[in-house]
């Protein structure tokens, strides 16, 4: 299965940038997941002024600003050092086209061929 936000997305934003407990998270996370966690977590990281600049529609989080930013990306950056064997980091202020690139070849050498 593949999934464009999952568990880090939650905690990144929900956790670390709203302030909800993390407790209630890992709960929560336990009751639905388990001890599962994704085999492969790809991090696409960019500046949140880049981010923000890139946003096509406005919604409630960009609305929260720069600083809200700052800590969900600090937050999703600190999950992947935490979890290097689970994520691998991708500079996402290369061309699309390249991002794209790095992200398959990731995908092909980290999981099994089916």
């Amino acid at each position: 299965m593949i999934c464009d936000r999952f568990l880090d997305s939650t905690w990144a934003y929900q956790v670390a940038g709203q302030g909800a407990p993390a407790a209630a998270f890992e709960q929560l996370r336990h009751a639905t997941l388990g001890d599962r966690l994704p085999d492969l977590t790809l991090l696409l990281d960019l500046p949140e002024d880049a981010g923000l600049a890139r946003a096509r529609d406005a919604n409630r989080y960009e609305a929260l600003g720069a600083a809200f930013h700052a800590e969900v990306r600090a937050a999703f950056r600190a999950r992947a050092a935490a979890e290097p064997g689970r994520f691998v980091t991708l500079d996402a202020t290369r061309p699309r086209e390249a991002v794209t690139a790095a992200a398959l070849a990731v995908i092909r050498a980290r999981l099994p061929a089916r």
